[in-house]
This record gives structure tokens, C-alpha cells and sequence, in this order.
């Protein structure tokens, strides 16, 4: 945040985490996301943005389907954000 300057753009784009189920934690793909933020985290520091373009995303993660690993099948939710620093 510090490091954009007041008036400066904003380009974001990534999951949250606020519906998995508990299963999900042993997948690999889970581990190579350090950092497992839910919605309130984001939409919290969008808040110090003036919205340009926002947009949720919500899609079904099929390689779940693929034997790749032992989740069940669960959606993925993120956002893409452009936004103007207050």
C-alpha cells in the first residue's frame, strides 16, 4: 500500500478462502498459496481504493475431478480489482 503513490493505479487478482472444505488443506495446490486471506481481508483494503473495475469471479475447480489429488470438488472465489488510491 505504501509503496503506490496517492493517485496511482491498482491492478489485483486472487482467490479467498472463506468456504473450503476441510479437506482442501491436504491438497498440494492449497500449499503453494502461502497466504490464505478470506473476502473481509480484501474488500477491506479495496476500501482504500476508488473502484475502476471490480469484478468476482466464481468457478468450479475441476482438476479436483481428475484424481490429482484427495479435496472434493469446491469452487474457486476470487476478485480482480483496478482501483485509484484515495
Amino acid at each position: 500500500y505504501r509503496s503506490l503513490r496517492p493517485g496511482g493505479i491498482l491492478i489485483f487478482n486472487d482467490r479467498y478462502y472463506d468456504d473450503m472444505p476441510p479437506d482442501y488443506w491436504s491438497d498440494l495446490d492449497s500449499r503453494l498459496h502461502p497466504i490464505r486471506p478470506f473476502r473481509a481481508v480484501y474488500e477491506r483494503f479495496f476500501s482504500f481504493f476508488e473502484p475502476i473495475f471490480v469484478r468476482r469471479y466464481s468457478i468450479p475447480n475441476i482438476l479436483r475431478g481428475l484424481g490429482r489429488c484427495r479435496a472434493p470438488l469446491h469452487r474457486t472465489e476470487g476478485f480482480y480489482f483496478i482501483g485509484r488510491k484515495l
